[in-house]
This record gives structure tokens, C-alpha cells and sequence, in this order.
């Protein structure tokens, strides 16, 4: 009987341990709540004042546009309306206007206000130039140029056609002759059409028929030239037909030893072919010394 009542004791005390635990915690969130509910309340004045200041700024935005339209009106009334008193036309004139000449008393005043006529400052640095190559080039310049110093649209044909040379710049002389009033666009258009017709054509025979006849880094830069202006007209060419052109062109003594390699892009048959190159040198230089001759 003793154990079992020693036995509920200890229940009951962990019932109550854990009941007093409940309360603790009961009581924890009653306190987070209350600054929760204390910090709500700074953020709600906080927004009612930012508020309240939002609409004084407005009435006094309104109250100044008020004032500036009355005294836009007060001139344009001093501007249509002559005074025959010069005292009073010396004293406006003395406030707005210093350069406002006087008359003689008795003739007839009349106020003149100059607008300002805006201007705008061309940037230092020049616009693309162009000859004749590469107009899609020459345009994607442009349009970066006028962005970039923020360039008013209607000035566009103006800006780019002063920095036209020959022979380009015969061919700009016929165009304006012919259109007295013309926009970027249709400009643009007309240049693309005048020197980039046939451009696109030439270069896909030109790289057909590229054979490396220096080293093989000039024939590497030929042949990039012509393939970015290829991918520039028409981007799906894929890398297998530049790859297995590129090796094509090359020389025959370098071109087998690049080709039993199977590169898979341009990049790596000039590597190869560089590689290729320098034995070959080596191997010439070799011979030269030693007085024999390779098989």
C-alpha cells in the first residue's frame, strides 16, 4: 500500500511539474504577443505619418504649380498689355529683364520675353565611321552610340552621315539629293541594301574556297573573318561544317595529321595545326643544319 501511494505521489508531482510548465509557456506567448501587438502599433503610426507627410508634400506641390501658372499668366498679361509708364516698365524690367530697352515717355512699351531655345552638346567621342564594310556592323554601332550618349532619334541620320567615307560618301551625296527628308530607319535600310546585298554570298564562296597559303595563324584569321561574317547573316551553320572546312583548307602536309585527331570545333584544329606546324618547322630546320633532306 505504501509503494502504490509513494507511486500516484509521483505522479501527481510530475502532473503538476508539467502543469506549471504549460502555464510558463502560456505566459511566454501572452508576453510575445503583447510586444508583438506594441511593435504593430509603432509600425501603424509610423505609416500614418509618413502618410500625413505624403499629403502636405502634395498640397504643396499643388499650392507651387498654383503660383507658377499664376505668374506664367501675369507675364503672358505684361507681355500682350503696353504700358505707357516708363517708370513702371523700368522697374519690371529691372526685375525680370536688364537687357529690355527703355523708350522715351509717350511711345508705346512693349515687353519681350525670349524662351530659351534649347540646344544640345555633342559628345566628344565620334560616331562609327563607316567606308562600305560591314553595314550590319556599322549599324549594330550606331544604335550602341546612341544609347549610350542618349542621342535624340531625329538627330540619328544627321549624327551617323557625318561620318561617312569614300566610297561610301559619294553614295551618301546621291542619297540625300534623292530624299530630302528621310528617317533612320529607312537610312539604315538603304545602306544595308546598297552595301550589304551580295556580302552574305561572297563570303560562303570566299570561305569555300580559302586555301592556307602563309602560316597558319594568317589562315586562321582569314578564316575567322569570313565565318563571323556567315554566322552575322545566317547563325546555322553549325560548328561540324566550319570545323571540316577549316581542316580542308589547310595545307596538305598539316592537314592529315589534323584530321587523324577528329577535332570537334575550329579552335582546336588551329591548335592542332599549330601544333602540326612546329614539328614540321622543327623538322625542316633539323635538316637544314645536318645537310639531308627528308624523304
Amino acid at each position: 500500500m505504501a509503494e502504490d501511494a509513494e507511486k500516484e505521489g509521483a505522479k501527481l508531482d510530475q502532473i503538476l511539474d508539467s502543469i506549471d510548465m504549460l502555464f510558463t509557456r502560456v505566459t511566454d506567448i501572452g508576453l510575445t504577443q503583447q510586444k508583438m501587438r506594441a511593435q504593430l502599433d509603432l509600425n501603424t503610426q509610423a505609416v500614418d505619418l509618413q502618410t500625413a507627410e505624403q499629403k502636405i508634400m502634395a498640397k504643396q506641390i499643388a499650392e507651387a504649380g498654383q503660383a507658377i501658372a499664376q505668374l506664367r499668366i501675369d507675364q503672358m498679361s505684361s507681355r500682350e498689355t503696353p504700358s505707357s509708364d516708363s517708370d513702371s516698365i523700368s522697374s519690371v524690367s529691372t526685375t525680370l529683364e536688364p537687357s529690355w530697352r527703355q523708350r522715351p515717355r509717350g511711345e508705346t512699351h512693349r515687353i519681350t520675353i525670349h524662351d530659351p531655345v534649347p540646344r544640345y552638346s555633342m559628345p566628344k567621342m565620334s560616331c562609327p565611321r563607316f567606308n562600305g564594310d560591314n553595314p550590319d556592323v556599322w549599324k549594330d554601332k550606331c544604335l550602341d552610340y546612341f544609347k549610350l550618349f542618349d542621342i535624340p532619334e531625329h538627330m540619328w541620320f544627321t549624327v551617323a552621315s557625318m561620318n561617312f567615307d569614300e566610297p561610301a560618301a559619294q553614295w551618301l551625296q546621291v542619297y540625300k539629293k534623292q530624299h530630302k527628308s528621310t528617317s533612320w530607319l529607312k537610312f539604315a535600310l538603304a545602306v544595308e541594301q546598297k552595301f550589304g546585298r551580295d556580302n552574305y554570298r561572297k563570303a560562303v564562296t570566299d570561305l569555300l574556297e580559302l586555301q592556307q597559303s602563309g602560316t597558319v595563324e594568317e589562315y586562321y584569321a582569314a578564316f575567322q573573318s569570313l565565318q563571323f561574317q556567315i554566322c552575322m547573316y545566317n547563325p546555322e551553320y553549325g560548328e561540324v561544317f566550319f570545323t571540316s572546312q577549316f581542316i580542308n583548307g589547310l595545307r596538305e602536309d598539316i592537314r592529315y595529321a589534323v584530321q587523324a585527331q577528329v577535332p570537334d570545333d575550329v579552335d582546336r584544329a588551329y591548335l592542332l595545326a599549330k601544333i602540326q606546324q612546329k614539328i614540321l618547322d622543327r623538322s625542316k630546320s633539323k635538316s637544314q643544319r645536318t645537310g639531308f633532306r627528308d624523304p
